[in-house]
């Protein structure tokens, strides 16, 4: 899968947040080993400036409260991988 690495930043009125991965024009990814109430904030957010792509956060089991189309946990982050492929083959 064609990628890039912290390519778009996102601006909000009190922050701005910069997600981990952008995976083609389909989905950002974010990983997380941890998380604060910053992040919760930032998953809120981004949910909301969204257009058609899909907002993936694979980490911790904390990470799991943070608002995404979907989580993944660190231990099983394949899965986000087939997940992806899948969609954007349509399978």
């Amino acid at each position: 899968m064609n990628y890039q690495y912290e390519s778009e930043r996102f601006y909000f009125d009190e922050f701005t947040y910069l997600p981990d991965f952008f995976i083609g024009d389909d989905f950002i990814v974010e990983v997380k080993g941890w998380a604060n109430q910053n992040c919760f904030e930032k998953g809120e957010m981004i949910m909301k400036e969204l257009d058609e792509r899909k907002y993936i956060v694979v980490g911790s089991e904390a990470s799991k409260e943070i608002e995404s189309d979907r989580w993944f946990s660190w231990e099983n982050r394949e899965d986000s991988v087939q997940y992806m492929q899948d969609d954007i083959t349509g399978v």
